[in-house]
């Protein structure tokens, strides 16, 4: 049987939302004492109850601080004892606070509520607030550290002391920080030639912050500003990042200049270059076939795999002409992939592969309209390169 301590302590520790479903079913709202008592007998009646301070408590919390459990209650079901709790926190605190990883969720909060500096920092900088409250950091640390000027909080939690990099974290303006989010906002940081430059963008959405990390070469265009204005649109950074990425290949494979695409001020103008360039260099590979009496473009890929039943690879220069119009895609411009696809998809899609190391992977995948995968083709490619894979 398992040590009723032990027990307790993985259960303090384990964040996953399946927990906290489970938890909010058995929690319970003292009013008078303003705690959320979170009852753990169903797992073991000699575990004590988890009491989780309100907000109000929080606000004059006296003594060391309470020990928090790793859970994420803002993301919990909205049961009438977790709902009373949530009432008591400010409502563009808990916004705030569920744009964030739920990581250091309650730490977070409670630093917010016990301290007006990191309440300020909640709001003018969440993204720093997170960091800080995640840090290895005591009370007596933070503190000290709150009427330091904010480059020293930046150096602290690992990012450059640098009045410019403070500049870009107060510009960011971000729907969701997700894990995605966490590491373009690192990949700024780390250099300066993109978070200096970020800085004096009017504000930093999630496709301005997606632009700046994967293609500095952009930063501060017509289009990085225009990008920026725009509403933070999360769910287009995928579709944007794949154009911008397929643009730039097709520009370095025509020996066009960088130049057309920095001077697009909107995501349509760059799929229209898009599409000239795309027909402009289908155009050069038949002359060029033709110049060199060939009817293939393709080097060799490893060896050739045996693709299961419903697929086909495509070798000649007519089937990636018909290839490229139907999806929307220049596949010409890497001629060191394997080009393969279903043979009666519904809609047209295809994916170039690499082989490495004894091992195919994905280098691009497009489906009709040049867009990226939806999850339904996703699986099925990602099962045939098991199957494929399998054969080694």
């Amino acid at each position: 049987m398992t040590d009723p301590q032990v027990l307790r302590n993985a259960i303090l520790h384990d964040s996953r939302p399946t927990l906290g479903r489970l938890l909010a079913r058995h929690a319970l709202w003292d009013e008078a004492q303003s705690t959320l008592w979170i009852d753990l007998t169903p797992f073991n009646a000699a575990l004590q109850p988890v009491e989780l301070p309100g907000w109000e408590r929080m606000l004059i919390w006296r003594g060391d601080p309470p020990p928090l459990p790793t859970w994420a209650p803002l993301e919990w079901p909205h049961t009438p004892a977790v709902n009373s709790w949530r009432k008591q926190i400010p409502t563009w605190v808990i916004e705030t606070l569920e744009r964030l990883p739920t990581k250091g969720q309650l730490r977070l909060l409670y630093l917010s509520a016990r301290y007006p500096q990191m309440l300020e920092l909640l709001d003018k900088m969440p993204v720093l607030a997170w960091r800080l409250a995640n840090a290895q950091l005591d009370e007596h640390q933070l503190q000290r550290l709150f009427p330091q000027p904010r480059t020293e909080m930046s150096a602290l939690v690992g990012w450059p002391e640098d009045r410019h990099a403070v500049r870009f974290l107060q510009k960011l303006r971000l729907r969701r920080m997700d894990e995605q989010m966490l590491e373009q906002v690192e990949t700024c940081l780390a250099d300066p030639d993109i978070y200096l430059p970020a800085s004096g963008l009017p504000r930093i959405n999630s496709m301005a912050l997606t632009l700046a990390a994967h293609f500095p070469q952009l930063i501060g265009s017509p289009l990085h500003q225009s990008l920026a204005r725009q509403p933070c649109r999360p769910q287009q950074c995928k579709q944007m990042k794949a154009l911008l990425s397929d643009a730039m290949a097709l520009a370095q494979w025509l020996g066009k200049p960088i130049e057309a695409i920095q001077t697009c001020r909107f995501l349509v103008d760059v799929e229209a270059l898009y599409e000239k360039w795309l027909q402009e260099g289908l155009q050069r590979l038949q002359r060029d076939t033709q110049k060199n009496h060939t009817k293939t473009v393709w080097k060799k890929v490893g060896d050739p795999p045996h693709l299961p039943r419903g697929w086909q690879s495509i070798q000649t220069l007519k089937g990636l002409v018909t290839c490229c119009r139907k999806t929307g895609h220049a596949w010409y411009a890497d001629a060191h992939t394997l080009l393969i696809q279903p043979i009666a998809a519904k809609t047209p899609w295809t994916a170039a592969l690499t082989h490495q190391n004894e091992s195919w992977t994905v280098s691009c995948a497009r489906q009709k309209g040049n867009q990226p995968l939806d999850p339904e083709q996703e699986a099925q490619l990602n099962l045939l390169i098991s199957q494929l894979n399998q054969q080694r």
